[in-house]
């Protein structure tokens, strides 16, 4: 059967006529070839094209636009009613089955967007250092950890976006004297000389020798929840300075805790969101994700001359747990209570501490400390956490091993004191999946009623003992104790004892000796019987004040610590 096409020319010229039979259409709604060659050149445009739809360029000086027009269709035959299909489904149709070619309908390809190209990248630089770990001679074992970090931080002087792409990659080299191992950082700028670099390592492990061991076969990494949604948005920096802002301005509750106008100075806000990505030779290959928000700020009065202010420093994992309210208002108390601080007497005194300042002196302690995972991240605790790791007790200089008390030949007078590493707390500062050396992250109790109970083993010092892995001291988990209350000031009321109590409510600085276990402190915002003092030195021995220590049956959650509200710790010395 033959039908009949009239195309209008676009020029305005006479109109081209032809007929098409089916049976050399080849495909239905297409021009056979030799029709295709038999019409004139200009009108070959519209061929490969379905016949019910023809686009064509209107005449020079109006190129830019196109039209469309309707090709007549023969007359239906007598006898049958055609129905008009609706203007907007006729031209929806045209235009898809005008995208179409010969070979049927077009695939777009994607368009490699940002996130996708960077995470490309990401799997790429990971696989050409397993490469060139693999091609380079004499290396045993391997593990790497690549982070690649996007942080947003938000100023009161500017914006800003950092990312950093880095590995560290640890390379162990077995020989006659024992095993040897180095650590080296890759950047995306050293992927051009990466063989040299890996070589450079494996010739200085080559060089070290140790004692022999083997990385552990590969656990099941824990499950936890290091990641927010909803600080993984682009604008979480800025929504978060905005709440900050807005919390402090004139009429808020802020301003009524300090009883005079306030302002914030040198806030800043940083938004960290990470992907962690561990390989090792032993075959494990994990991923995973995480989030975390850090907020500093110092609130002052806004009066010309006050020295008054209080410090705010938060570190979450989480949006919803910053709590910024509650921290801004506390700041506004201490800012009060400054307007009438007085110095403190030397002496022998009893400390008071709320979760407020032992999470403030650990911030302060990690800034001054060289390695930023190291013990003295844990702030009070960091002795009790240096003396719980593995590598101190290989060493032979742990003050105690499990089985013994931790207070030594003191008897313990105060609560009982249970402590435990959780790397699997959700949202915890220090929680993972798996560490650096592949290693699983597990709980395991450090001391338990006031005797060592284990030790913190990454993968090195699980390898040389011979036992599982737990990924070392991460948050600790403290039991409840027996204090009513929640505060300091409830805590310094209801120990009672024969010494001053010094509530501390801030902290200035913190120096940890993690060998003998003192810790000196400077106290910025405090109160001993009722007067705001500040100013005040305060040195005590951690494992001393312990032993006759209480603490509080309510617990909190400070990220990285998960305990009790507040503490009592007789037996410090103020100048």
């Amino acid at each position: 059967m033959d039908r009949t096409r009239r195309v209008a020319r676009a020029d305005g010229a006479a109109t081209v006529e032809r007929r098409h039979a089916r049976r050399h259409a080849g495909r239905p709604g297409r021009r056979d070839r030799g029709d295709r060659r038999r019409l004139p050149r200009r009108e070959r445009r519209g061929c490969d094209r379905r016949p019910a739809v023809v686009a064509h360029r209107r005449p020079r000086g109006a190129r830019a636009t196109h039209s469309r027009r309707q090709v007549q269709r023969p007359v239906a035959r007598t006898g049958r009613t055609r129905r008009r299909r609706p203007e907007s489904a006729r031209i929806r149709c045209e235009r898809n089955f005008s995208e179409r070619r010969r070979s049927g309908p077009r695939r777009r390809r994607d368009r490699p967007t940002r996130r996708r190209a960077r995470a490309r990248r990401e799997v790429a630089v990971i696989d050409a250092i397993v490469r060139a770990v693999h091609a380079t001679p004499g290396v045993s074992e391997y593990a790497i950890a690549e982070r690649a970090v996007v942080r947003r931080v938000v100023t009161t002087a500017a914006d800003r976006v950092d990312r950093r792409h880095t590995a560290h990659v640890h390379v162990f080299v077995d020989g006659v004297a024992g095993r040897g191992q180095t650590a080296f950082d890759v950047r995306e700028h050293d992927l051009d000389d990466l063989t040299a670099l890996v070589r450079r390592a494996a010739d200085r492990a080559a060089r070290g020798r140790g004692p022999a061991w083997t990385l552990p076969p590969p656990g099941a990494p824990a499950r936890v929840a290091v990641f927010d949604a909803r600080l993984s948005d682009p604008d979480a920096a800025a929504a978060i300075a905005s709440a900050l802002v807005r919390a402090t301005r004139g009429g808020g509750p802020v301003e009524a805790a300090a009883g005079e106008p306030i302002r914030v100075d040198a806030w800043r806000v940083a938004v960290d969101s990470e992907r962690v990505e561990v390989a090792a030779s032993t075959g494990l290959r994990t991923a995973y994700r995480a989030t975390r928000a850090t907020v500093d700020a110092i609130v002052a009065p806004v009066a010309a001359g006050a020295p008054r202010a209080a410090v705010v420093a938060i570190a979450r994992r989480r949006r919803a747990d910053l709590a910024l309210g509650r921290e801004l208002v506390a700041a506004g108390r201490r800012v009060r209570a400054l307007r009438r601080a007085e110095p403190v007497a030397a002496g022998r005194y009893a400390i008071a501490l709320d979760a407020r300042a032992v999470d403030h002196a650990a911030r302060i302690a990690s800034r001054r400390a060289h390695d930023p995972r190291g013990p003295e991240r844990f702030g009070w605790f960091a002795p009790l956490a240096h003396h719980a790791d593995g590598g101190t007790a290989r060493r032979g200089v742990a003050r105690y091993l499990p089985g013994a008390s931790i207070f030594g030949e003191r008897d313990a007078t105060g609560d009982p004191l249970s402590v435990a590493s959780d790397g699997a707390l959700p949202f915890g500062l220090a929680s993972a999946p798996v560490g650096d050396l592949g290693e699983p992250v597990r709980r395991f109790a450090l001391v338990t009623d006031g005797v060592a109970a284990g030790f913190g083993l990454d993968a090195r010092e699980a390898g040389l003992r011979g036992v599982p892995a737990n990924g070392g001291v991460r948050n600790l988990v403290v039991a409840p104790g027996s204090l009513d209350g929640r505060s300091a000031r409830d805590v310094a009321r209801a120990a009672g004892g024969d010494e001053p109590t010094l509530a501390v409510d801030e902290l200035a600085d913190v120096h940890v000796d993690l060998v003998r276990g003192s810790v000196t402190a400077i106290v910025a915002a405090g109160e001993v019987d009722g007067r705001p003092v500040a100013g005040a030195a305060v040195t005590l021995n951690l494992y001393e004040a312990l032993a006759a220590a209480r603490w509080t049956r309510a617990v909190v959650d400070r990220g990285w610590y998960r305990g009790p509200t507040a503490w009592w710790l007789p037996g410090a010395r103020v100048a």
